[in-house]
């Protein structure tokens, strides 16, 4: 089973000699595992020989499993960051990421992006684009990045943001504490005045599935 929201967590947008927002979205899937009970519904079909019921090896049987979703929960504090962008300066924001589920294996949270660009791109002109990061470090100027953190303190090393495989943020073994385990997302972005103007969005996929 598989549940997808889509919340927004930040924009980029620069208006008329002035930078204003910054703007990423954010989707949610949960998926739960399945297994088979341990006691299976099972019909036998039973064939007469001289009078006496009988199994044969080969009888068919039929087996109906039964599947229960294992499951957790995946929240985000806030729905809506704006991020005031100044020339120059590196901008900050966070979310809240909380995970739940009482999975005896723990659970796994990914993140990727929706499309195979992990590039800040233009709404009205595609070929302008604000890129991530190329490695672990400090923002360049017209460079973005990510940060999963176990504080709110604004990171001192982003994380670029990956582009086409999923990256595993969380991987427990256990199930979470009560009330669920809590980390926070910094998104950064640093852009100087050859910036184009423009509404700038990508779109960002957190999955928490039970293992």
């Amino acid at each position: 089973m598989k549940i997808d929201s889509i919340k927004r967590l930040a924009t980029l947008k620069r208006s008329v000699g002035n930078w204003a927002i910054v703007s990423v979205l954010l989707a949610m899937g949960l998926t739960g595992a399945a297994f088979a009970a341990p006691d299976p519904h099972v019909q036998r079909y039973q064939i007469i020989i001289n009078g006496n019921p009988a199994i044969p090896p080969n009888a068919h049987i039929q087996r109906y499993n039964i599947v229960i979703q294992s499951p957790i929960y995946l929240t985000l504090s806030s729905s809506d960051i704006n991020l005031a962008v100044m020339p120059n300066v590196e901008t900050s924001d966070y979310t809240q990421v909380t995970v739940d589920t009482t999975a005896t294996n723990g659970y796994k949270l990914t993140m990727s992006v929706s499309t195979s660009d992990s590039d800040l791109i233009c709404g009205t002109d595609n070929s302008y684009t604000i890129p991530s990061i190329a490695s672990a470090g400090n923002l360049n100027s017209n460079t973005w990045g990510f940060s999963h953190a176990t504080n709110t303190a604004i990171p001192s090393t982003w994380q670029p943001i990956p582009a086409s495989s999923p990256i595993t943020l969380t991987n427990k073994t256990a199930p979470t504490i009560t009330g669920g385990d809590t980390t926070y997302l910094h998104f950064g972005v640093k852009a100087d005045y050859s910036q184009q103007p423009c509404d700038y969005t990508s779109q960002i996929t957190l999955t928490g599935e039970v293992n």
